[in-house]
């Protein structure tokens, strides 16, 4: 089952290009989270991984994803180097502020 989330889940042409390429798999959008219509969509993904995380509802499918051993920042890959300060800034709140930071190939693990 492919999961369309967002804009995405609800445009209609790309739902239909989607199932004519992958005929045999369904193609769904997800719908919104009861009683959160007002919050963006991207906050509602957050909330349902923080939710899975917890062991309910999403749980298998979190598990399923492997978040539990994501590690890392979303700035570990920028190497230009006029985003050094940046990366440096983020690691450093990162480690100080995370209980147990998981950072790729350092001694912070």
């Amino acid at each position: 089952m492919v999961l369309l989330s967002g804009r995405y889940g609800r445009d209609p042409v790309l739902r239909r290009l989607l199932q004519e390429l992958l005929k045999d798999v369904e193609v769904r959008p997800v719908e919104p989270l009861r009683g959160a219509s007002r919050s963006k969509e991207a906050a509602q993904g957050y909330a349902a991984l923080g939710e899975g995380l917890l062991g309910g509802y999403f749980r298998d499918l979190v598990e399923h994803l492997e978040v539990g051993k994501a590690c890392g920042t979303a700035v570990d890959y920028l190497t230009h180097p006029r985003a050094a300060s940046l990366r440096e800034r983020v690691l450093r709140s990162y480690v100080e502020t995370v209980r147990n930071p998981k950072l790729w190939g350092s001694g912070a693990t």
